[in-house]
């Protein structure tokens, strides 16, 4: 799991930086000198490269967003994984996660082991009967040592700690990718309503209504956004797959989370979007139009 995160993480970092070198490499000076004086810019290449940025940024949150529910959810589900009973059905031993096998249990006389595990039930506070249980014991046999106390509560989390761990790793980076995706939204559609604050002008004169700007520009940001996600779903099932045999009870394609993750990046991708598309909505006119 870890080695599928970081390949998508080092993908992620030398793209960013080569994208933006290789667009460099290609700008042509004269071309340059030739534009207007006010502005130097690398044009619509540089723009689809930006657009490209942030598809990206959204499918890896995607991708890690998804992953990070899906073990959530298997963590929940093992959570209610306790039975240890008197008369054994099925009973799951370490670790939590497979299925319960045919066992025999065979007299400890007939049988015996270098070590025995006594299981106690209490009315009150399991801790509090350590003392009086090596107490018991010494009296039987004083060479014999009573270690590796603990509640049956903590056994039960002590098995869970592998799925607890990959469960908040993987959650820690799907937040900063969530962050990191919002961000990026917002930076891209500022950007893109700067580049469009003329054509925003002319539109207004024209007179287009202040909500179908604003239509227009969270149109663009929804659109982008579907591609990232489009991408990430594809991205999310191989990471899903390879992380079978850590889940319990979920599948790795389990819709819920899927649909989940995606109305998430999608509420998201709307908030960033929107502050750029009301400013979009202030534009002036007279303002716009001398806008280069």
């Amino acid at each position: 799991m870890f080695g599928f995160v970081a390949a998508i993480t080092a993908f992620a970092g030398i793209a960013t930086g080569l994208a933006p070198a290789l667009v460099a490499s290609r700008l042509n000076l004269d071309e340059m000198l030739k534009q207007s004086g006010r502005r130097t810019t690398t044009g619509g290449a540089a723009q689809r490269l930006r657009a490209l940025l942030m598809v990206s940024e959204v499918a890896l949150a995607l991708i890690l967003l998804t992953g990070a529910g899906i073990l959530i959810r298997s963590f929940v589900r093992l959570t209610s994984v306790h039975s240890i009973v008197g008369v054994v059905p099925s009973t799951r031993y370490l670790p939590l996660t497979t299925e319960p096998s045919p066992e025999v249990f065979i007299c400890d006389v007939q049988h015996p082991q270098s070590d025995t595990t006594l299981i106690l039930h209490a009315t009150s506070d399991p801790a509090s009967l350590a003392a009086a249980v090596r107490s018991k014991v010494q009296e039987v046999d004083r060479n014999q040592p009573v270690f590796d106390v603990a509640t049956m509560e903590e056994r039960f989390w002590q098995a869970l700690a592998p799925q607890r761990f990959n469960a908040l790793v993987l959650g820690i980076f799907a937040g900063v990718a969530v962050i990191l995706a919002g961000v990026g939204v917002y930076g891209v559609m500022a950007y893109s309503v700067t580049r469009r604050t003329h054509e925003i002008g002319i539109r207004i004169a024209l007179g287009a209504q202040r909500q179908d700007v604003l239509k227009l520009v969270l149109r663009h940001g929804v659109l982008l956004v579907a591609s990232g996600i489009g991408l990430g779903v594809a991205g999310a099932l191989a990471l899903t797959r390879s992380l079978s045999s850590l889940l319990y009870g979920v599948k790795p394609t389990d819709p819920l989370t899927f649909i989940g993750v995606s109305l998430i990046l999608i509420s998201v991708a709307l908030m960033a979007s929107y502050i750029p598309a009301r400013r979009a909505t202030k534009v002036d006119p007279m303002v716009a139009l001398r806008h280069e």
